[in-house]
């Protein structure tokens, strides 16, 4: 089986990571609140969310502003603040981060932007974003199948043998083996499939997803620097075990394009579980050999994103891909 420096199959202990040193800044001086921009632009279209309170200018392609924020084509407050505009963590020159993201807005790369959403599928619809040429799941997957294959991580690593809902299934969504995740026979996680390259596998995804293969994954990490900070870059702000300034490995989670990757954990085919908080596991449609296929993880207190091979029959997390 193959392994990387990073991660390996459930079967083994997952690897321990590199250090991010992250630079506490200051708090910006109190400025003057601003009143209501008549805005006037050539365009005719305000182009900044303005929030007097915490004096940070978000610019935005949807000139709707959260509530409490001002529509404005100009920003009053200096990037000498600190969080004005031309100054952000991401160096896009926006100043948002995702903690300023809200239920129908998100911060990508400095910029806010307006969730997507996905078409119904079991029930519900998903928030979606856009990173790159991609448009992507911004939540885990929590559709249960009829066949029962799918499965909610029960906490305390406990087993979960006939699907039962709890409280992780709204919050770090279900778990599939490879074959349920694409859409094919069981016999195929014992046996080879060949998936073909060009071939957009819906398994459990909405109507127009699928799921993404090892080149739409690469994609991905390219999109957002590189699969070496990838999981930085990637990961949900809170839910990851010591991942965040102050932790005891100084590493911060960023969520800097809406993806918030959340760590759902790993299970086996019997139906026992682990790793919650720990790491998150997401399949690939490409395949290794007979009995293996691709994911990509992400570790708690590693920054990056490793491709590695795990036993089909093992249980992951699905982040579907817009056609």
């Amino acid at each position: 089986m193959k392994t990387s420096k990073i991660f390996i199959s459930l079967s083994a202990t997952f690897c321990v990571a590199l250090l991010f040193s992250c630079t506490s800044v200051d708090a910006p001086e109190p400025l003057p609140p601003i009143q209501q921009e008549n805005t006037s632009s050539s365009s005719g279209n305000a182009n900044y969310c303005v929030n007097p309170n915490s004096q940070i200018c978000l610019q935005v392609v949807n000139p709707e502003c959260p509530s409490g924020w001002i529509s404005s084509n100009w920003c009053p407050y200096s990037s000498s603040s600190g969080t004005g505009a031309g100054s952000s963590s991401s160096g896009s020159g926006s100043g948002c981060t995702a903690a300023n993201n809200t239920n129908t807005q998100y911060c990508s790369n400095g910029i806010m932007k307006t969730y997507g959403s996905t078409p119904e599928v079991g029930g519900r619809t998903y928030k979606t974003v856009v990173i790159g040429t991609q448009t992507w799941m911004a939540e885990n997957l929590n559709y249960k199948t009829p066949d029962g294959n799918s499965r909610c991580h029960p906490g305390n690593d406990n087993t979960n043998t006939n699907d039962a809902d709890n409280a992780n299934c709204n919050t770090y969504g279900r778990l599939y083996n490879w074959a349920t995740a694409i859409g094919i026979n069981s016999s195929f996680n014992s046996s080879p499939y060949n998936p073909s390259s060009s071939t957009k596998y819906r398994g459990v995804c909405p109507i127009g997803w699928h799921i993404p293969n090892n080149d739409e994954w690469n994609t991905l990490m390219n999109s957002v620097g590189g699969s070496s900070i990838a999981g930085r870059k990637l990961k949900v702000t809170s839910g990851w075990n010591d991942c965040g300034l102050g932790s005891s490995y100084s590493y911060q989670c960023e969520d800097a394009y809406g993806f918030s990757a959340l760590p759902g954990g790993g299970g086996y085919s019997v139906g026992s579980f682990i790793g919650v908080g720990d790491y998150g596991n997401w399949w690939s449609a490409s395949e290794d050999v007979s009995s293996l296929a691709y994911y990509s993880g992400m570790n708690y207190n590693y920054e990056d994103v490793g491709y590695v091979n795990s036993v089909k029959s093992d249980l992951f997390s699905v982040r579907c891909l817009q056609d």
